[in-house]
């Protein structure tokens, strides 16, 4: 990057830092600017031959990683290195204000461990589980970064359990004898609490996995800096449970006694295989009558998908719809406020959020307060529903299994494999980064030619 800056004015910010300061801790000093400049050259193809104006949006940079994963098939570790590089430019540029010199990025304007006067280390651990500091970066950091609320709440939980934990810690009150001796107490806390998961709270891998993800998030938001390799930790030992699936007998017993209200949704989630998350999140627009798919849009891992829309439920779904549309055009006829839209969709689109094909297949009744904002708007159901419906009709079908709104998509899965589907296509249609995690439900299938008889016979 060169000095001359005839550029949008938040390219210049990012350039001028770049300049100042080098290479941010973290970031690869060789390939990082080659992977902003592909950034940039992919915003120009996307703007005509010009770059926007206006600074843009972590949703766009996720867009850029797809292209260079799926148009690119680049290896995931040039993805996440070109994420890093993406994300830092876009944090430069955002920083209006910011001083110009290496320390305007190595520590970000979020919660400033520069910034405090910490002498020793127990003024780390206070600064961090008194101050609330680690919750609050995450949630600023998640909402730039367009992050599913779901997901934030995910992060904010984890932080609340190790500031829990790390608050009952003896920590010692030496003196600190520079700002990395901070970072240090820091990953030995992360690891502390990992050990403490597996030993004392026998969690499964995929869960501690979720915990370091989310700690390693909260460690990025508060002090703006990679973290560096943690201490050894103790890895969880439990491996993933198997799904519990319902037979076709089973699933017809349990369908016939869903409420009404929540059958379309259960019907779907289990027709289409899709997380309950996904089913209450659909707009109109993302039912596709004529072609007969379902589109998922962002998904987990970021990812769209398609999968069926059952030719059984087109006609409950059109009349759900109905009732749908009424409470649409009642909330234009009083002026409420928009649809939410994710990922600055509303700045891009201003007029959508008011319009039909944006709005949320399952609303909810009453009106609820935006927790982003002060927008009071028709929300989507509440997942807690779901459960609710999905536990009743089971106890009412005489059901003795574990059944909650995921085993629909547990049973959708098996019983695809049941019919002759090969694995990837399910993988596919779960949307499955990994065939390994598909490849689960051949150890629940029931597979014609195989069934073992039992050597107890009539013994």
């Amino acid at each position: 990057m060169t000095n001359g800056c005839d550029q949008p004015e938040w390219l210049c910010r990012a350039r001028k830092l770049w300049i100042a300061g080098g290479v941010p801790a973290g970031l690869d000093g060789t390939w990082s600017p080659l992977w902003m400049k592909r950034f940039l050259t992919y915003l120009e193809k996307r703007n005509g031959g010009r770059l926007p104006s206006a600074l843009p949006s972590y949703a766009v940079a996720r867009s850029f990683e797809r292209f260079l994963k799926e148009k690119w098939k680049a290896e995931d570790w040039q993805v996440e290195q070109a994420g890093k590089a993406v994300d830092w430019l876009l944090d430069a540029a955002g920083s209006h204000g910011a001083e110009v010199g290496p320390a305007a990025f190595s520590v970000r304007p979020k919660v400033d461990l520069a910034g405090v006067e910490l002498v020793s280390l127990d003024q780390v651990q206070s600064h961090f589980v008194e101050s609330g500091g680690m919750a609050q970066g995450v949630r600023v950091v998640a909402r730039r970064k367009g992050r599913a609320l779901s997901t934030e709440k995910g992060y904010l939980m984890w932080v609340g359990q190790l500031t829990r934990w790390w608050s009952k810690q003896p920590v010692s009150s030496a003196r600190l004898e520079s700002r990395e001796q901070a970072g240090e107490e820091l990953e030995r806390a992360i690891s502390g609490f990992l050990d403490q998961l597996a030993v004392v709270g026998d969690v499964a891998l995929a869960t501690q996995k979720q915990a370091l993800n989310a700690l390693i998030f909260a460690f990025r938001s508060c002090l703006g800096m990679e973290p560096g390799t943690l201490p050894d930790y103790k890895v969880a030992s439990r491996g993933r449970a198997l799904p519990v699936v319902l037979s076709r007998d089973e699933m017809a017993r349990f369908m016939a006694c869903v409420e009404p209200k929540a059958r379309v949704l259960v019907k779907l989630m289990y027709g289409s295989g899709l997380r309950v998350s996904e089913a209450l999140r659909l707009r109109v627009k993302d039912l596709d009558f004529g072609n007969g798919v379902v589109v998922v849009r962002d998904g987990k891992g970021r990812k769209d998908r398609r999968t069926p829309l059952p030719e059984g439920l087109v006609g409950p779904l059109k009349d759900h719809l109905k009732g749908t549309r009424a409470l649409f055009e009642r909330d234009r006829a009083d002026g409420v406020d928009g649809v939410y839209m994710p990922n600055r969709l509303g700045v891009k689109y201003p007029n959508a959020s008011k319009e039909w094909p944006w709005q949320y297949v399952f609303p909810t009744d009453r009106l609820q307060r935006d927790p982003r904002s002060d927008a009071v708007r028709r929300h989507h159901w509440n997942d807690r529903f779901a459960q609710r419906a999905v536990r009743d009709a089971a106890r009412a079908a005489g059901i003795h299994k574990h059944v909650t709104p995921h085993v629909m998509r547990h049973s959708f899965a098996t019983h695809l494999l049941e019919d002759g589907y090969d694995i990837r296509t399910v993988q596919e249609l779960l949307g499955h980064a990994s065939v390994e995690t598909t490849m689960i439900y051949l150890h629940v299938m029931n597979r014609p030619g195989t069934n073992v008889k039992s050597p107890l016979g009539d013994l």
